[in-house]
């Protein structure tokens, strides 16, 4: 069940991609790709807050899916079935290059 959601907001950089989605929610020790869109991450810690969990609360793992855009937090390994799991909503920022303006 969906506790709550998560909200972010995607900024993107003139040089570049910026930080990808999940190093904008989380920080982690390893991670894996088990199916297509869908990541694994070990030792994990939120870098902003998430739901009730302040900036800082360390996880043992997370899944983050690309094709529900959810992120699930797994206090316990070895019990992945009791998780708090968390809708992710993005939204873009404001414009910062328009390639199609005449100077």
């Amino acid at each position: 069940m969906i506790e709550s959601i998560l909200q972010m907001e995607i900024e993107s950089e003139r040089d570049g991609m910026g930080d990808t989605l999940e190093r904008q929610i989380f920080s982690w020790q390893t991670w894996d790709e088990p199916a297509f869109g869908i990541f694994s991450f070990e030792g994990v810690e939120l870098k902003v807050p998430v739901g009730r969990f302040p900036i800082g609360t360390k996880f043992p793992g997370a899944i983050f899916n690309t094709h529900n855009s959810t992120v699930a937090f797994f206090p316990d390994l070895e019990h992945t079935d009791a998780n708090y799991t968390f809708s992710v909503v993005c939204s873009v920022g404001a414009e910062l290059i328009n390639s199609n303006s005449t100077q």
